[in-house]
């Protein structure tokens, strides 16, 4: 659940271990992959760590599982132009623009 992921990321940053709870999570993420809401809070928490290549990876994942998710297309658009990537990056913000109103 989420306040355990927290957990996770907190005792990381305190005991310096970031590599081995990024490892366990990894492997976690694999039987929870079809999780929308424990995908998230994984991107999420990858983001904040600095590995930005598994946070997009995990984005790019919770994108599939949950399509309507505006912040996370939101985010991939971004990422996708930083990583020059642009022709993927205007069909992320193209769907954007067509997504309802009360989608955002």
């Amino acid at each position: 659940d989420m306040a355990a992921l927290v957990r996770m990321e907190a005792f990381a940053n305190k005991t310096k271990k970031a590599d081995q709870v990024v490892a366990f999570l990894n492997e976690l993420s694999q039987k929870q992959q079809n999780d929308s809401t424990f995908m998230r809070a994984y991107a999420l928490m990858l983001q904040r760590m600095g590995k930005a290549d598994d946070a997009f990876a995990a984005f790019r994942q919770v994108a599939k599982l949950s399509p309507s998710d505006y912040s996370t297309r939101q985010y991939l658009g971004t990422e996708f132009e930083k990583r020059g990537r642009l022709p993927e990056a205007i069909d992320v913000y193209n769907e954007l623009s067509r997504a309802p109103h009360d989608a955002r």
